[in-house]
């Protein structure tokens, strides 16, 4: 009898562990296949691109895509479920919002845009809509594919998109979006991620008094808090705010934060805090950031990858007046030298000046160009440039990402609310190259996403468990590009600010070293296409009257019509009630069956744990089971707050 439990035991365990294994193996299957279909994607992107200056094309472009907000799309449909319900369309259940399968749709930001009907003027933004109107056959193609897998789960394909560093954003399937003209896709944490790699971020930002000149506290604010709102889980960041004196922001007042959506709330909150007043110290301010910076190296705070520091300042240095500029040239380079001996990375350190006098831009450009191959200084004179510069980081780390070895780099984002319906789930970003040039050409991100749900099923865990969260938030630094730049690609970058030549730090460069990092228009066109769109047959409709229907039809339908009645809501709940009912009672005696079979007979696995002398190993087993929370469905994890709803993902 008790080699039988001790049997049953082993073949219990056994068949435990060959299903943790098959779990773990059917996880990392689901995060190669997402990642290869990133990259697939980004490849196909690639290719389209060097097709781009064809007039043929360009000519059949007219009239060729759906706008996000005002075309009618052919082949919609109203599929609903949980992951698609709209609440703005009646319950949300029985009536949902539509989507097209067979199509793509673009989304322009407004200030992209120069017409009524929603059209862009810029060269670069209509090329980058004709090439990658391209795409829907690559993505009808795809979804095919994919289908069997993902019904097998008892979930929807994937969306797949493409954010071009112009601006412009095309994404499958197609979908009406609830606000018009606000998108940027080179401002979301999955752009961001892909094109920069995990790093590590210190923010040191001159709140002088100063700074109460003109509107500058105000965008320095917004930019700062747009630079943290674009890090993601994978991002380690901390600010020092300075003026007098240093004060810096961090965890435990000493570590850099991790960027969670919850610490990144916590810094957009500080940053709302600042105040301009007092003098400038440059010193502290420098001694601060590089304290942050080994004291989290030193406890693990950090990630292993590339680290940015951002300096801003509006004034020449005041305090303390004993200290002379060499001393703070001597602290900043052997600050960054130790810092890269210690990572066996490169530090990048970005220097921003904002004044109309000239000697003010002085001392912050020496600071950049001592530092020999890393360091890159902006003027700003117009402050309304604070924010475009300080969020321009991260195009720098794009180049060297470009390099030879991170042909294959994917980023993962922390889990956050997708758009449609109250799902979480993730995204995978890949970057996208111009490979035919050297040093290769930024030209934009992909980006795939799934549900967390995906995640949870795969490893077989319960719905919304913590596990599958942990999981993608280990994913998000796993890999750590190299980014390593040459002379002359520092100088190709430093010459593109409004400073031009100015921003150069050497003359070592001869004018055929120097290279585009930006797109440019196809030579000898002329005659771009001006009408892009196939409709425009909802402008001026309500986002309700654009995408409102009933599960099943295709047509779109008022939020009257579209609210199922009493006798539809009371018939689906008692159908659903019986029907319900009818599955616990099998469910029950499947349970009875199974415990009789397996547990009920004389020497089986329950008859060893009843004896006496197994007494301990049932209390014992009980009380490690009681010590297993097992997240209710729908619970996500307590440790990590995902993001707020976003329109694209």
């Amino acid at each position: 009898m008790k080699t039988y439990g001790f049997a049953s035991v082993l073949i219990h365990l056994s068949w435990g562990l060959i299903f943790t294994l098959a779990t773990e193996a059917d996880f990392d299957a689901l995060i190669a296949s997402m990642t290869a279909d990133a990259i697939e994607l980004a490849r196909q992107v690639e290719l389209l691109y060097q097709k781009r200056c064809n007039e043929i094309s360009l000519r059949q472009c007219a009239r060729g895509s759906y706008n996000e907000c005002t075309s009618l799309y052919p082949n919609q449909t109203c599929p609903g479920g949980e992951d698609l319900n709209v609440a703005q369309c009646g319950d949300g259940v029985s009536c949902s919002g539509l989507w097209d399968y067979s199509i793509s749709n673009t989304r322009l930001h407004q200030n992209l845009v120069d017409s009524a009907d929603g059209n862009p003027s810029d060269p670069n933004v209509i090329e980058t809509i004709c090439f990658t109107q391209q795409l829907d056959e690559f993505f009808v193609q795809k979804r095919a594919e994919q289908k069997p897998y993902w019904d097998s789960l008892g979930l929807r394909t994937p969306q797949m998109y493409f954010g071009s560093q112009n601006g412009a954003f095309r994404i499958y399937p197609a979908r009406q979006s609830e606000t018009c003209g606000v998108y940027d896709p080179r401002l979301r944490p999955w752009y961001i991620a892909a094109s920069s790699g995990p790093k590590n971020v210190v923010l040191v930002l001159d709140t002088s008094g100063s700074m109460t000149d003109g509107n500058r506290l105000s965008l320095l604010k917004q930019a700062a808090k747009q630079v943290i709102e674009t890090l993601t889980v994978g991002d380690r960041v901390a600010i020092v705010e300075f003026s007098s004196q240093a004060k810096l922001f961090a965890q435990d007042n000493k570590f850099l934060f991790t960027a969670t959506q919850k610490n990144k709330e916590l810094l957009a909150t500080h940053i709302d805090s600042f105040t301009a007043a007092g003098a400038t110290n440059f010193l502290d301010a420098f001694t601060a950031a590089f304290a942050v910076l080994n004291d989290s190296i030193d406890q693990e705070y950090h990630v292993g990858c590339t680290t940015a520091i951002l300096f801003l300042t509006d004034g020449e240095m005041t305090q303390p007046e004993n200290v002379q500029e060499a001393d703070v040239l001597d602290l900043v380079n052997t600050g960054i030298s130790n810092l890269e001996a210690r990572l066996g990375r490169s530090v990048f350190l970005f220097t921003f000046s904002i004044s109309d006098n000239n000697n003010v831009h002085a001392f912050p450009k020496q600071i950049a160009c001592s530092t020999g191959d890393n360091g890159i200084w902006s003027k700003i004179v117009d402050e309304r440039e604070i924010f475009d510069s300080l969020t321009s980081y991260y195009r720098l780390l794009a180049i060297g990402l470009g390099r030879d070895g991170n042909e294959n780099f994917a980023a993962w984002v922390e889990p956050y609310q997708f758009a449609s319906g109250e799902i979480w789930g993730t995204t995978v970003s890949v970057p996208v190259y111009d490979r035919s040039v050297t040093p290769n050409l930024f030209l934009g991100v992909v980006g795939v996403d799934f549900t967390l749900t995906a995640a949870d099923r795969a490893l077989g865990v319960p719905d919304g468990s913590k596990e599958s969260i942990n999981r993608i938030v280990r994913q998000s630094t796993a890999v750590c590009p190299t980014i390593d730049l040459a002379l002359c690609e520092l100088e190709s970058f430093r010459r593109r600010s409004s400073a031009g030549d100015e921003a150069l730090c050497t003359t070592n460069c001869t004018a055929s070293e120097y290279f585009e990092i930006e797109e440019q228009a196809c030579s000898f066109v002329n005659d771009y296409p001006r009408d892009l769109f196939i409709n425009n047959m909802l402008q001026g409709l309500s986002y309700e009257e654009r995408v409102c229907c009933v599960v099943g039809e295709n047509t779109v339908h008022t939020a009257d019509q579209c609210v199922a009645g009493p006798d539809e809501l009371n018939i689906g709940l008692i159908v659903g009630t019986v029907i319900g009912g009818i599955l616990v009672v099998l469910l029950v005696i499947a349970a009875w069956i199974y415990f009789k079979h397996f547990y009920g007979k004389k020497g089986s696995f329950r008859d060893s744990h009843e004896s006496a002398e197994n007494t301990k190993i049932q209390e014992d087993g009980y009380a490690i089971a009681t010590e297993v929370t097992v997240l209710k469905p729908g619970a996500t994890n307590p440790d990590y707050r995902p993001t707020a709803p976003e329109e694209d993902e």
